[in-house]
């Protein structure tokens, strides 16, 4: 076995994780251009009622709605959220195209006590109005590793960037990653550019949510450096790409897992799959029998709260210990059960021996179970809407202490002073809106030295933010 086939062979009993970091949003809604870097556990969204926090979690959960659910025909990822698709386009205005910017860690786990590799792609999406006006359509998808490789589709071209000097090298290492492409790699500033023009047409966007098919070739060591070509569905015309890996001294690795290691146009599209968004749960449609749906994914309002837990204990045998724990700390001497019935399932709860069907139950129990099970279902990143009704105090600081405490971001709006005062004042957002920026958002300048001299002064953050920070 040669080095090369070693190397892929020890990458692939790796684990992976990615880490997204920072989002940039434009054009959607109220959001006119919006920037957000993002930390493990708890970004806690405050700001005035109208001023666009809801508007920010939704613009993520787009990303999921068009990007993640696959192809679907029609292709309509604006329901069935919003009427037309111009409801989400800033101020209505068909001229505007909706804008992406997702940053990412991608990390590179051992095993033992071996170097971890990082690397730092981007992903850049364009939406604009479809001709017939019917609905959004990708025009613009671009990966970015680093500064050294750029692959682009749009309906016209399909086209890779990659450095001169490492494509150079690269060339004469594996002469064979240039066999078919040389007649059309021309070269441009510090990059050797391979474009393939192709027809423009209207249905062409389906490609883009088509996995591309990837075949990595080579590998070796120091750095870490893996090429190969990248086959798309339009005359199955390779396109060659590269990204290096560099060791770090990173200790504490954060983000989803992903097994995709060596496809990662592959592990993104997992990012997009598996973005959460929660709102306050449906409580009349929970407290009835639901048909049985086999999935691992809860809807915005947990409707489906029932299905997804009785997935998850035929998976793991179990109600998961996450939520058990919680139960014993929050309801003591409460159990549940999902009760299943021809083909039809409910959640059921125990209460020192009396059986509780789901029109007894608490709103909050409701409340805290959805979140929970959004937790285990391992989400790439948690939206949380309005995360303060059904819960007291109590429950609050326990669930907030269970969201900051995960290594993907979690993203969640408030009007809560409780929240705002469990919350590292680093992590605290202050989102408003004006009529000639449209949604933004502000970290506290030096936050905690204003958490210090609030101190002195007998005033809680909540209070300074909610008062002095937020009011109109």
């Amino acid at each position: 076995m040669n080095g090369a086939s070693m190397a892929e062979r020890a990458l692939r009993e790796r684990e992976a994780r990615i880490f997204i970091r920072r989002i940039a949003v434009e054009n959607f809604k109220s959001i006119r251009r919006l920037e957000m870097d993002l930390k493990p556990g708890i970004n806690l969204l405050i700001g005035p009622n109208a001023g666009g926090k809801t508007n920010i979690l939704e613009a993520i959960y787009f990303l999921y709605k068009a990007m993640g659910e696959g192809i679907r025909s029609p292709y309509m990822p604006h329901i069935p959220e919003y009427w037309d698709p111009i409801d989400i386009l800033y101020r209505r205005d068909t001229s505007n195209t909706l804008k992406y910017t997702i940053e990412l860690e991608h990390y590179i786990i051992p095993r033992e006590d071996e170097e971890i590799y990082v690397f730092y792609p981007s992903i850049h999406i364009e939406f604009s109005i479809a001709p017939d006006r019917s609905t959004l359509i990708p025009v613009k998808i671009e990966y970015r590793f680093g500064n050294h490789t750029i692959i682009t589709f749009t309906n016209s071209y399909i086209e890779s960037r990659i450095k001169h000097d490492l494509f150079e090298t690269l060339s004469t290492k594996i002469p064979d990653l240039v066999e078919n492409i040389s007649e059309t790699a021309i070269r441009v500033g510090d990059y050797i550019v391979i474009r393939h023009e192709q027809e423009h047409r209207s249905e062409q966007w389906q490609m883009f949510l088509i996995a591309p098919i990837i075949s990595i070739r080579y590998s070796y060591s120091e750095p870490l450096i893996f090429a190969g070509s990248l086959y798309t569905y339009i005359g199955r015309r390779p396109i060659p790409f590269i990204f290096k890996l560099a060791k770090s001294t990173i200790k504490e690795v954060r983000g989803i897992r992903t097994r995709d290691i060596l496809d990662p146009f592959m592990s993104y599209r997992n990012i997009f799959r598996n973005i959460l968004l929660l709102k306050h749960p449906d409580i009349g449609a929970l407290r009835n029998l639901k048909p049985f749906m086999q999935s691992e994914r809860l809807d915005p309002r947990a409707t489906n709260l029932a299905s997804v837990l009785f997935a998850l204990i035929g998976k793991r045998g179990r109600i998961p210990e996450r939520i058990d724990y919680a139960l014993s700390r929050l309801f003591p001497g409460t159990f549940i059960r999902i009760e299943s019935k021809f083909g039809q399932v409910a959640l059921m709860a125990e209460e020192s021996g009396i059986v509780l069907p789901p029109p007894n139950l608490a709103d909050g129990l409701f409340k805290i179970l959805s979140i929970l099970t959004a937790v285990e279902l391992n989400p790439s990143i948690l939206l949380i809407d309005e995360i303060e009704n059904s819960m007291h105090a109590e429950m609050l600081e326990y669930i907030v202490d269970e969201l900051d405490a995960l290594s993907i971001p979690v993203i969640v709006a408030t009007h809560s002073p409780v929240v705002a005062d469990l919350v590292a004042p680093d992590k605290i957002y202050i989102v408003s809106r004006k009529p000639e920026t449209g949604t933004v958002v502000e970290r506290l300048e030096d936050p905690e030295k204003i958490r210090d001299k609030l101190k002195k002064l007998g005033v809680s953050l909540s209070d300074y933010i909610f008062y002095s920070k937020t009011r109109r």
